[in-house]
């Protein structure tokens, strides 16, 4: 998940987030070792996502 969030495409990324779980994604948020950039990304990936539900 690490590389896609670095390297990866909209598409990679939307094949991975379709198949993980908004709690998942939670759990693993802090064991990734981002840039700002991708933490932020991801921060507000899973914010939208919890407001959807």
């Amino acid at each position: 998940m690490q590389r896609v969030l670095e390297r990866g495409t909209w598409d990679d990324w939307l094949h991975i987030a379709e198949g993980v779980d908004v709690s998942e994604l939670r759990e693993l948020a802090p064991l990734l070792k981002l840039a700002p950039r991708e933490r932020n990304f991801l921060r507000n990936w899973i914010e939208c996502r919890e407001h959807e539900n």
